[in-house]
């Protein structure tokens, strides 16, 4: 029996590429990136206040 050690970096980019593959048919083409770009719109600008601020 052998063991897989899967690389890191091969997690992560499968990861990015299952958040960008928004309609799931293993390809990013531009539908993709229109929902991705409606979704962070949609989202509203960010929260933030002087008490969030770094000196």
């Amino acid at each position: 029996m052998t063991t897989a050690v899967t690389d890191p970096i091969t997690i992560k980019l499968d990861r990015m590429f299952a958040a960008t593959d928004t309609d799931g048919d293993g390809y990013v083409d531009w539908s993709d990136h229109e929902r991705l770009v409606d979704r962070y719109r949609s989202a509203g600008p960010p929260t933030w206040s002087p008490a969030h601020a770094r000196c």
